[in-house]
């Protein structure tokens, strides 16, 4: 039996390239040759997803997919092994998939190199608004190599004010830069304080996994400096808060910039990296968080919360958990219209 994969172009898989495209390779190999192929996987996935402060212990958490000479598609986990068949999936309908996944990776690299040429620093490009209250900006980060999207609502003084984060749910992801604003005018949020309001927006082509979460949050703090280059920002007091998916890039973000934001506010979110043997409690030492989750909600689970609130108190940190009974996955509005959490947030300064 012989089965096929699509990887990177790599010396490592020389011997199994079947198809070569100019940034990605199918590849070949028989069931006696599996274990092979699948240590060169992991060792791939080590040197691309464990450069900087990537956390490795994530690889038990990836998965590589392999389609077989009947059509069949098998999801392998790179931890042990151990494959799971995922129905049909023809060959021919797999090499399309490459064809694709090929061009996808070069228009992908011409504009990587297109932002190292053009954004040798880091960016910020206001485009025209017709809400303007809301500024509508583009943010070019060279060193991820990412464009944010974002929202600017600037403080009323010209003192130097504090800013507020707002990190969005799943349900917002794109590029067209208004999602995100209407889910923030529609979760409850009413601030009370002159600050500033800086609403990012997560690309939809990014793949959503914790490498592509970690280099958006870094990119985010990026932002920040840039944006405090034109605004009175007071960087004793940065602020975050966040849904759902945001709730994690929350949790992220304070993880991966520790001393940096002032507060934090994950609702609803989750952090698959707290139970890594890499994992860092000691990010958190300083951070002033409140946390909020539903022990009903189906679709993120209470867990993570839970976990960190233990772990982050047993070290002494400042943590408090709103813990609902009921309201699944929708606690937001209950979070933000009922609870004091303005006067606590407003109330933090950087250590």
């Amino acid at each position: 039996m012989n089965f096929y994969n699509i990887i990177n172009d790599s010396e490592l898989f020389k011997d199994f390239i079947c198809e070569k495209g100019t940034n990605c390779s199918l590849i070949k190999f028989s069931n006696g040759q599996k274990d092979k192929v699948l240590e060169l996987i992991r060792k791939e996935c080590f040197d691309i997803y464990c450069e900087g402060n990537t956390d490795c212990g994530l690889l038990k958490s990836f998965y590589s997919s392999f389609v077989d000479e009947k059509g069949i598609l098998y999801q392998v986990n790179l931890s042990d092994g151990k494959s799971e068949e995922k129905g049909k999936y023809g060959l021919n309908k797999f090499r399309k998939l490459f064809s694709r996944l090929d061009k996808s990776m070069s228009v992908y690299a011409k504009k990587a190199d297109e932002i190292k040429t053009r954004h040798k620093q880091n960016t910020i490009v206001f485009r025209k608004s017709f809400i303007p209250k809301y500024e509508k900006l583009d943010y070019y980060d060279a060193e991820q190599k990412l464009t944010i999207r974002c929202r600017f609502s600037k403080a009323k003084s010209e003192d130097k004010r504090p800013l507020l984060l707002y990190l969005h749910g799943a349900g917002s992801f794109g590029e067209d830069n208004i999602k995100q604003l209407a889910e923030y005018l529609t979760v409850g949020i009413k601030v009370k304080n002159d600050c500033h309001i800086l609403l990012p927006q997560f690309s939809g082509s990014l793949r959503n996994d914790v490498k592509d979460i970690i280099n958006y949050v870094k990119s985010l703090k990026n932002l920040i400096e840039s944006l405090g280059k034109i605004y009175n920002v007071d960087k004793d007091r940065i602020y975050i808060t966040g849904i759902s998916f945001g709730g994690e890039c929350v949790w992220y973000s304070i993880y991966e910039n520790p001393y940096y934001y002032a507060a934090a506010m994950p609702l609803m979110g989750n952090m698959p990296h707290a139970y890594s043997d890499y994992f860092e409690l000691k990010n958190f030492a300083d951070a002033n968080i409140w946390a909020a989750h539903a022990t009903d909600d189906k679709i993120v689970s209470i867990d993570d919360d839970l976990y960190l609130y233990e772990k982050i108190k047993e070290i002494g940190g400042n943590i408090r958990l709103s813990k609902y009974e009921n309201g699944g996955h929708s606690i937001m509005k209950k979070f933000y219209k009922n609870e004091n959490w303005q006067e606590w947030l407003f109330a933090q300064r950087k250590k």
